[in-house]
């Protein structure tokens, strides 16, 4: 989702529960009560959920915002959480939208804005609120100041880049009272801090002349220094202040039964140069000969779209994960899994590409298949357990007459091993447990299917079908109808929409290829509308789209690409009686 979609979605419902994560931080409290400190001012009803974590420093900012009792959200925001199992304890609800500047991990929600360019959750909420509310007030300055300033240590650790200064000078031209916020989290320490701190400094083993700095944090030192969860905050960065340092790792225990701690290792960022060309020693260019993983948010405008032609064995999120080093861009999806034994035409969305996933995945499909009769396995394909066969078997000429039966639109009941949810579980996590559960049948449609003969006793079938269509399942029930069961032996994907796999690309060429050669193999992603118009518009237009504003444009009903005077591709748009509405843009949003 982009900044802007997401002002709209928040403008568009009105009951607001914001979710912080466990162990609160001043960026998830701050960002949390700053967008809902915005939300009230936009008159909709916001609340901060009372994480029970919360400790004395920040009760003053974020307690005008705690949930009332008997408070029933519309919708559950969570900010500044990476994964849904580090939600605030005690929260039971469902997150309908994601803010945050971390590496996704795990499952996610429908709707997210993740920037994970920016060194604080604040900076995303920043312009958020711009977006909803044309800028903060003193108040928001304030919690997105805290936001931004303690996830950045006083601006003084590596994530901290020029964004980060511009979004602080914007919150100090907003009033946001940096005197008493630095003194209050940054200048000012308890006398059992300062106990604690000397216990911590007593404990730090160092290694290859202070190169290496250990420090152990015991529950013992912090009941003999008395001090609070307010005392206890960024501990670990005391390894890292010894002169010398390159690798700070501090282990604090947290519990003795059952025993628990947590270790945080801090490498320190160092530069060197390539070429005369000053370079982040963990950056792309810095290592591996330039083929190194991606800088952190991979921006690095690499957008579009890669064919790929799928070896067998590879999963589809192997497959993501191969391009991420060879192309050098984190933003990488994919339209349409494809199991481990089929192979064949896989689209890759690179960069902004990766917006335009459900246009892909919505595109008709055609596969090569092998069906064998006269088995069935569990999972519906050869690599399943046998759960029975037959002598049985037909011929060409019934294979061939069962066919027009599985054309047309039909209805499908989803395989066991799938990835549908029902109840919010995975149907191959219920079925690898030895589970089944009812699943109701989804209306699919089959084009054609199309006899091409037989090889090594397996019948070769060529399918065109809707998205969401399961070829395994179609030769299960083909072999049903049949009498004698059946299954998928073997897969092979040809085409997506427009897209076919004569043009496609195989991993090993890829990994041969120099990262910048790999990046010129890329279609634009206006290529998966080949069939809509082009337009471009005036420069008065491109504000309005880039906006997201609606424009006007003298075209026939329909569906446009359209592009700035620059010949970018700005966006998708609908266009009704001389109006365009935009569908998805596609411009980098600053």
């Amino acid at each position: 989702m982009e900044l802007l979609e997401c002002a709209a979605y928040l403008r568009a419902h009105d009951n607001y529960l914001l979710v912080t994560h466990q162990r609160p931080d001043g960026d998830t409290l701050g960002s949390a009560s700053a967008l809902c400190h915005a939300l009230r001012r936009l008159g909709k009803t916001a609340h901060l959920y009372k994480n029970p974590e919360i400790t004395e420093m920040f009760v003053p900012f974020v307690s005008p915002y705690y949930v009332p009792e008997g408070f029933v959200p519309e919708t559950c925001v969570s900010v500044d959480v990476a994964e849904n199992k580090l939600l605030a304890l005690g929260f039971e609800g469902k997150i309908s939208l994601k803010l945050d500047h971390h590496v996704p991990r795990g499952e996610q929600p429908e709707n997210a804005v993740i920037w994970t360019h920016s060194a604080a959750c604040g900076e995303l909420v920043l312009a958020l609120i711009d977006a909803l509310v044309g800028g903060p007030d003193k108040t928001e300055a304030d919690l997105l100041y805290i936001a931004v300033s303690t996830d950045t240590g006083c601006f003084c650790y590596a994530n901290t880049n020029s964004a980060t200064f511009r979004a602080a000078a914007r919150l100090c031209d907003a009033g946001a009272d940096l005197p008493l916020l630095n003194k209050i989290f940054f200048r000012t320490k308890s006398p059992a801090r300062l106990a604690l701190e000397g216990m911590v400094c007593s404990s730090l083993r160092s290694y290859r002349d202070h190169a290496i700095n250990i420090a152990v944090i015991t529950l013992d030192m912090l009941r003999r220094a008395g001090v609070t969860e307010d005392d206890c905050s960024d501990l670990a960065s005391l390894a890292g202040q010894v002169r010398g340092n390159r690798v700070a790792i501090t282990v604090r225990e947290l519990s003795v039964a059952p025993p628990r701690s947590k270790v945080s290792l801090r490498p320190v960022r160092r530069r060197r140069t390539q070429n005369g060309v000053r370079v982040r020693a963990g950056s792309p260019a810095g290592r591996n000969g330039g083929r190194g993983a991606p800088r952190r948010g991979g921006s690095m405008g690499v957008n579009g779209i890669l064919l790929l032609d799928k070896d067998e064995g590879w999963t589809s999120q192997d497959c993501v994960s191969k391009l991420r080093g060879i192309l050098g861009e984190r933003r990488i999806g994919h339209a349409g899994t494809l199991d481990p034994l089929a192979t064949g035409l896989l689209v890759v969305l690179v960069g902004r590409a990766t917006r335009a996933a459900a246009f892909a995945e919505a595109e008709t499909k055609e596969y090569v298949a092998a069906f064998r009769p006269g088995i069935v396995t569990d999972t519906q394909d050869i690599t399943g357990n046998l759960l029975r066969s037959s002598d049985v078997l037909p011929s060409e000429e019934d294979v061939r007459a069962a066919l027009p039966r599985f054309t047309g639109e039909i209805e499908q009941i989803p395989p066991m091993y799938s990835a549908i949810k029902i109840n919010g579980r995975k149907l191959y996590d219920i079925a690898r447990r030895g589970g089944e559960v009812e699943r109701d049948a989804r209306r699919i449609t089959i084009h054609s299917i199309d006899y091409l003969g037989q090889e090594n006793g397996d019948h070769m079938l060529r399918i065109r079908c809707s998205k969401g269509t399961y070829i395994r399942t179609l030769c299960h029930d083909i072999g049903a109808a049949l009498g004698c069961g059946g299954v998928m032996s073997a897969l092979r994907r040809t085409e997506v929409g427009a897209y076919r796999v004569s043009d496609a690309h195989t991993m090993d060429a890829l990994c041969a290829l120099p990262r910048e050669a790999a990046q010129r193999l890329l279609l634009p992603v206006d290529s998966l509308w080949p069939d809509a118009a082009r337009c471009t518009v005036d420069a008065r237009s491109e504000r309005l789209a880039r906006c997201g504003n609606p424009f006007r444009l003298c075209a026939p009903d329909g569906v446009y690409r359209i592009y700035a005077a620059s010949g970018e591709f700005l966006l998708l748009a609908q266009v009704t009686d001389g109006t365009a509405v935009t569908i998805k843009s596609f411009f980098e949003v600053s």
